[in-house]
Protein backbone atom coordinates (compact mmCIF):
# COMPACT_ATOMS: atom_id res chain seq x y z
CA UNK A 1 0.00 0.00 0.00
CA UNK A 2 1.08 3.04 -0.55
CA UNK A 3 1.84 6.74 1.12
CA UNK A 4 -1.25 8.05 -0.72
CA UNK A 5 -3.64 5.10 -0.72
CA UNK A 6 -2.92 4.93 2.98
CA UNK A 7 -3.19 8.56 3.41
CA UNK A 8 -6.39 8.30 1.17
CA UNK A 9 -8.22 5.82 3.15
CA UNK A 10 -7.42 6.96 6.96
CA UNK A 11 -8.85 10.43 5.58
CA UNK A 12 -12.11 7.64 4.35
CA UNK A 13 -11.87 6.21 7.81
CA UNK A 14 -11.96 9.45 9.77
CA UNK A 15 -15.09 11.57 7.97
CA UNK A 16 -16.71 7.76 8.33
CA UNK A 17 -16.69 8.36 12.29
CA UNK A 18 -16.79 12.02 12.40
CA UNK A 19 -20.12 11.25 10.43
CA UNK A 20 -20.73 9.01 13.87
CA UNK A 21 -20.06 11.83 16.37
CA UNK A 22 -17.03 10.37 17.39
CA UNK A 23 -13.91 12.60 18.65
CA UNK A 24 -10.91 12.77 16.80
CA UNK A 25 -7.42 14.68 17.57
CA UNK A 26 -4.77 14.43 15.23
CA UNK A 27 -0.83 14.39 16.46
CA UNK A 28 2.27 14.23 14.82
CA UNK A 29 4.00 11.00 14.76
CA UNK A 30 7.13 10.54 16.93
CA UNK A 31 10.29 9.61 15.66
CA UNK A 32 9.78 6.02 16.22
CA UNK A 33 6.53 5.94 14.88
CA UNK A 34 6.25 4.33 11.21
CA UNK A 35 2.90 6.14 10.55
CA UNK A 36 1.09 8.85 11.39
CA UNK A 37 -1.21 7.91 14.43
CA UNK A 38 -4.61 9.44 14.24
CA UNK A 39 -5.22 9.29 18.10
CA UNK A 40 -8.78 8.80 20.06
CA UNK A 41 -9.41 11.53 22.21
CA UNK A 42 -10.91 9.34 24.36
CA UNK A 43 -12.61 5.90 25.27
CA UNK A 44 -14.93 5.75 22.01
CA UNK A 45 -16.73 4.02 19.43
CA UNK A 46 -13.35 2.59 18.23
CA UNK A 47 -11.75 1.32 21.42
CA UNK A 48 -15.53 -0.36 22.28
CA UNK A 49 -15.00 -2.28 19.09
CA UNK A 50 -11.88 -3.09 18.93
CA UNK A 51 -10.15 -2.51 23.23
CA UNK A 52 -6.15 -3.89 22.29
CA UNK A 53 -6.25 -1.46 19.55
CA UNK A 54 -4.93 2.41 21.09
CA UNK A 55 -4.91 4.30 17.65
CA UNK A 56 -6.62 4.33 14.88
CA UNK A 57 -3.80 3.54 12.59
CA UNK A 58 -3.94 0.31 14.55
CA UNK A 59 -7.33 -0.38 13.65
CA UNK A 60 -6.15 0.53 9.93
CA UNK A 61 -3.35 -2.16 10.19
CA UNK A 62 -5.57 -4.89 11.38
CA UNK A 63 -8.03 -4.48 9.34
CA UNK A 64 -5.40 -4.92 6.51
CA UNK A 65 -3.81 -7.90 8.33
CA UNK A 66 -7.37 -9.49 8.48
CA UNK A 67 -8.30 -8.83 4.44
CA UNK A 68 -5.23 -10.93 3.72
CA UNK A 69 -6.49 -14.02 5.75
CA UNK A 70 -7.56 -16.84 4.14
CA UNK A 71 -9.94 -17.64 7.24
CA UNK A 72 -12.21 -14.63 6.26
CA UNK A 73 -15.34 -14.65 3.76
CA UNK A 74 -14.11 -14.29 0.08
CA UNK A 75 -16.24 -10.97 -0.16
CA UNK A 76 -13.64 -9.31 2.36
CA UNK A 77 -10.26 -10.63 1.17
CA UNK A 78 -7.99 -7.47 -0.11
CA UNK A 79 -10.87 -4.93 1.06
CA UNK A 80 -9.65 -3.69 4.72
CA UNK A 81 -12.71 -0.67 4.52
CA UNK A 82 -15.24 -3.99 4.11
CA UNK A 83 -13.72 -5.47 7.12
CA UNK A 84 -13.85 -1.96 8.77
CA UNK A 85 -17.37 -1.40 7.96
CA UNK A 86 -18.72 -4.87 8.55
CA UNK A 87 -16.98 -5.08 12.33
CA UNK A 88 -18.33 -1.38 12.75
CA UNK A 89 -22.06 -2.91 11.92
CA UNK A 90 -21.33 -5.83 14.01
CA UNK A 91 -20.29 -3.47 17.14
CA UNK A 92 -23.38 -1.55 16.63
CA UNK A 93 -25.71 -4.45 17.58
CA UNK A 94 -23.15 -5.93 20.09
CA UNK A 95 -21.31 -8.54 18.02
CA UNK A 96 -17.39 -9.00 18.45
CA UNK A 97 -15.38 -7.57 15.60
CA UNK A 98 -14.31 -11.47 14.50
CA UNK A 99 -17.70 -12.54 14.35
CA UNK A 100 -19.05 -9.39 12.68
CA UNK A 101 -16.42 -10.10 9.94
CA UNK A 102 -17.44 -13.93 9.89
CA UNK A 103 -21.46 -13.49 9.61
CA UNK A 104 -22.04 -10.19 8.44
CA UNK A 105 -23.10 -11.11 5.25
CA UNK A 106 -23.11 -8.07 2.47
CA UNK A 107 -26.31 -8.84 0.22
CA UNK A 108 -26.87 -6.68 -2.51
CA UNK A 109 -24.82 -4.08 -1.09
CA UNK A 110 -26.65 -4.51 2.31
CA UNK A 111 -25.35 -6.05 5.48
CA UNK A 112 -27.62 -9.09 6.52
CA UNK A 113 -27.33 -11.50 9.51
CA UNK A 114 -28.29 -14.89 9.30
CA UNK A 115 -31.14 -16.04 10.82
CA UNK A 116 -29.75 -18.29 13.82
CA UNK A 117 -27.32 -15.69 14.77
CA UNK A 118 -30.32 -13.46 15.35
CA UNK A 119 -32.01 -16.00 17.63
CA UNK A 120 -28.83 -16.29 19.20
CA UNK A 121 -27.84 -12.81 19.98
CA UNK A 122 -31.33 -12.05 21.50
CA UNK A 123 -31.36 -14.90 23.74
CA UNK A 124 -27.44 -13.86 25.27
CA UNK A 125 -29.11 -10.55 25.71
CA UNK A 126 -32.12 -12.61 27.99
CA UNK A 127 -34.38 -10.57 25.88
CA UNK A 128 -36.72 -13.74 24.60
CA UNK A 129 -38.84 -14.50 27.73
CA UNK A 130 -40.95 -17.26 25.67
CA UNK A 131 -40.36 -19.41 22.12
CA UNK A 132 -41.73 -22.12 20.51
CA UNK A 133 -42.15 -23.08 16.88
CA UNK A 134 -42.94 -25.58 14.01
CA UNK A 135 -40.77 -28.76 14.02
CA UNK A 136 -39.70 -29.83 10.58
CA UNK A 137 -41.05 -32.85 10.49
CA UNK A 138 -44.38 -31.64 11.41
CA UNK A 139 -44.15 -28.56 8.43
CA UNK A 140 -43.50 -31.54 6.15
CA UNK A 141 -46.79 -33.07 7.08
CA UNK A 142 -49.48 -29.74 7.36
CA UNK A 143 -47.33 -27.68 4.79
CA UNK A 144 -47.26 -24.76 7.70
CA UNK A 145 -44.61 -23.15 9.82
CA UNK A 146 -45.41 -21.23 12.58
CA UNK A 147 -43.43 -19.39 15.48
CA UNK A 148 -44.34 -18.11 18.54
CA UNK A 149 -42.17 -15.41 20.53
CA UNK A 150 -42.21 -13.75 23.60
CA UNK A 151 -39.99 -10.50 24.73
CA UNK A 152 -39.22 -10.11 28.43
CA UNK A 153 -40.47 -6.26 28.53
CA UNK A 154 -43.66 -6.84 26.67
CA UNK A 155 -46.96 -8.30 27.85
CA UNK A 156 -48.48 -9.96 24.69
CA UNK A 157 -46.76 -12.67 22.72
CA UNK A 158 -46.25 -12.55 18.82
CA UNK A 159 -46.72 -15.09 16.85
CA UNK A 160 -46.83 -15.57 12.96
CA UNK A 161 -47.33 -18.61 10.42
CA UNK A 162 -45.73 -18.90 6.72
CA UNK A 163 -47.04 -21.81 4.31
CA UNK A 164 -46.31 -23.15 1.59
CA UNK A 165 -48.83 -21.33 -0.83
CA UNK A 166 -47.36 -18.06 0.66
CA UNK A 167 -44.13 -19.32 -0.78
CA UNK A 168 -45.40 -20.12 -3.70
CA UNK A 169 -47.33 -16.59 -3.81
CA UNK A 170 -43.78 -14.72 -2.93
CA UNK A 171 -42.04 -16.69 -6.14
CA UNK A 172 -39.77 -18.94 -3.11
CA UNK A 173 -41.00 -22.34 -3.56
CA UNK A 174 -38.34 -24.42 -5.04
CA UNK A 175 -36.88 -21.12 -6.50
CA UNK A 176 -33.60 -21.81 -8.92
CA UNK A 177 -31.30 -19.19 -9.27
CA UNK A 178 -29.05 -18.70 -12.13
CA UNK A 179 -28.27 -21.30 -14.83
CA UNK A 180 -30.83 -23.68 -13.18
CA UNK A 181 -28.68 -23.56 -10.03
CA UNK A 182 -30.83 -25.09 -6.88
CA UNK A 183 -31.44 -22.51 -4.30
CA UNK A 184 -32.09 -23.40 -0.78
CA UNK A 185 -35.77 -22.95 -1.55
CA UNK A 186 -35.02 -26.53 -3.33
CA UNK A 187 -32.77 -28.08 -1.02
CA UNK A 188 -33.73 -26.99 2.19
CA UNK A 189 -37.43 -25.81 1.75
CA UNK A 190 -38.91 -26.73 4.90
CA UNK A 191 -36.40 -25.21 6.73
CA UNK A 192 -36.57 -22.20 4.87
CA UNK A 193 -40.47 -22.04 5.99
CA UNK A 194 -39.84 -22.53 9.48
CA UNK A 195 -36.77 -19.27 9.25
CA UNK A 196 -39.35 -17.13 7.37
CA UNK A 197 -41.85 -17.81 10.21
CA UNK A 198 -39.00 -16.74 12.62
CA UNK A 199 -38.01 -14.00 10.56
CA UNK A 200 -41.24 -12.07 10.83
CA UNK A 201 -41.44 -12.41 14.59
CA UNK A 202 -37.96 -11.36 15.11
CA UNK A 203 -38.45 -8.68 12.94
CA UNK A 204 -41.70 -7.34 14.93
CA UNK A 205 -40.30 -7.78 18.39
CA UNK A 206 -35.85 -6.91 18.22
CA UNK A 207 -36.32 -4.06 15.87
CA UNK A 208 -34.16 -2.05 18.28
CA UNK A 209 -31.66 -4.79 19.02
CA UNK A 210 -31.01 -4.80 15.12
CA UNK A 211 -31.59 -1.59 13.55
CA UNK A 212 -33.19 -2.99 10.82
CA UNK A 213 -30.49 -5.12 9.85
CA UNK A 214 -32.31 -8.26 7.27
CA UNK A 215 -31.98 -12.13 8.01
CA UNK A 216 -29.22 -13.52 4.94
CA UNK A 217 -32.43 -15.26 4.22
CA UNK A 218 -34.47 -12.21 3.24
CA UNK A 219 -31.91 -10.12 2.05
CA UNK A 220 -31.49 -12.89 -0.96
CA UNK A 221 -34.94 -12.80 -1.60
CA UNK A 222 -35.30 -8.85 -1.79
CA UNK A 223 -32.17 -9.13 -4.05
CA UNK A 224 -34.07 -12.33 -6.30
CA UNK A 225 -36.89 -9.80 -6.41
CA UNK A 226 -34.26 -6.68 -7.80
CA UNK A 227 -32.90 -9.37 -10.55
CA UNK A 228 -36.04 -10.01 -11.63
CA UNK A 229 -37.26 -6.16 -11.80
CA UNK A 230 -34.47 -6.06 -14.86
CA UNK A 231 -35.31 -8.61 -17.25
CA UNK A 232 -33.69 -6.95 -19.69
CA UNK A 233 -29.71 -7.58 -18.24
CA UNK A 234 -30.89 -11.46 -17.64
CA UNK A 235 -32.10 -11.97 -21.12
CA UNK A 236 -29.12 -10.37 -22.59
CA UNK A 237 -27.01 -12.33 -20.40
CA UNK A 238 -28.73 -15.74 -21.18
CA UNK A 239 -28.94 -14.98 -24.96
CA UNK A 240 -24.85 -15.10 -25.38
CA UNK A 241 -23.15 -18.37 -26.69
CA UNK A 242 -20.91 -20.29 -24.93
CA UNK A 243 -18.18 -20.19 -27.32
CA UNK A 244 -18.01 -16.27 -28.60
CA UNK A 245 -17.30 -15.26 -32.20
CA UNK A 246 -13.57 -14.96 -32.24
CA UNK A 247 -13.24 -18.35 -31.68
CA UNK A 248 -15.29 -19.49 -33.94
CA UNK A 249 -13.47 -17.71 -36.75
CA UNK A 250 -10.16 -18.41 -35.35
CA UNK A 251 -10.62 -22.38 -34.59
CA UNK A 252 -9.48 -24.79 -37.61
CA UNK A 253 -11.55 -25.09 -40.57
CA UNK A 254 -13.32 -28.63 -40.93
CA UNK A 255 -11.84 -30.85 -43.54
CA UNK A 256 -13.09 -31.20 -47.27
CA UNK A 257 -15.33 -34.65 -48.03
CA UNK A 258 -12.58 -36.77 -50.04
CA UNK A 259 -13.79 -37.25 -53.93
CA UNK A 260 -13.68 -40.08 -55.29
CA UNK A 261 -11.44 -40.62 -58.47
CA UNK A 262 -14.47 -41.86 -61.11
CA UNK A 263 -16.53 -38.20 -60.62
CA UNK A 264 -16.57 -35.94 -62.90
CA UNK A 265 -14.50 -32.75 -62.43
CA UNK A 266 -16.90 -29.52 -61.22
CA UNK A 267 -18.33 -27.50 -63.98
CA UNK A 268 -16.73 -24.10 -64.83
CA UNK A 269 -18.95 -21.49 -63.33
CA UNK A 270 -19.55 -18.30 -65.65
CA UNK A 271 -19.14 -15.38 -64.42
CA UNK A 272 -21.50 -13.14 -63.02
CA UNK A 273 -21.93 -9.42 -64.77
CA UNK A 274 -22.33 -6.85 -62.28
CA UNK A 275 -25.09 -3.97 -61.61
CA UNK A 276 -24.27 -2.20 -64.99
CA UNK A 277 -24.80 -5.78 -66.68
CA UNK A 278 -21.53 -5.60 -68.05
CA UNK A 279 -18.50 -8.66 -67.09
CA UNK A 280 -15.47 -8.01 -65.27
CA UNK A 281 -12.65 -6.53 -67.09
CA UNK A 282 -10.33 -9.52 -66.52
CA UNK A 283 -13.33 -12.14 -67.91
CA UNK A 284 -13.12 -10.05 -71.12
CA UNK A 285 -11.99 -11.03 -74.62
CA UNK A 286 -8.09 -9.75 -75.45
CA UNK A 287 -8.71 -7.10 -77.91
CA UNK A 288 -7.14 -7.96 -81.42
CA UNK A 289 -4.36 -5.96 -82.83
CA UNK A 290 -4.47 -4.53 -85.75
Amino acid sequence: MTSLERERMLQEYENLYLMKGATMTHEKPNATESLGALVLGSESDVQKLLPHCQTFNDVLQLCTWVSQSNIVPEAYRGKPADVFVAASYGQEIGLPFMTSVQKVAVIGGRPALPSDIKLAMVRAKKLLKHHKEAEIDAIKTTGIAWCEMQRVDVAESVRHTFTIDDAKQAGLWERRGANNYPTPWVLYKHRMLQLKARDLCLRDLFGDVFFGMASVEEAREVEWHEAQAQPEAQLAQASQPATKGTSILAGEKPPLEPQSPNDPPPAPVDPEPDETGDLPLEDLPPKKKK
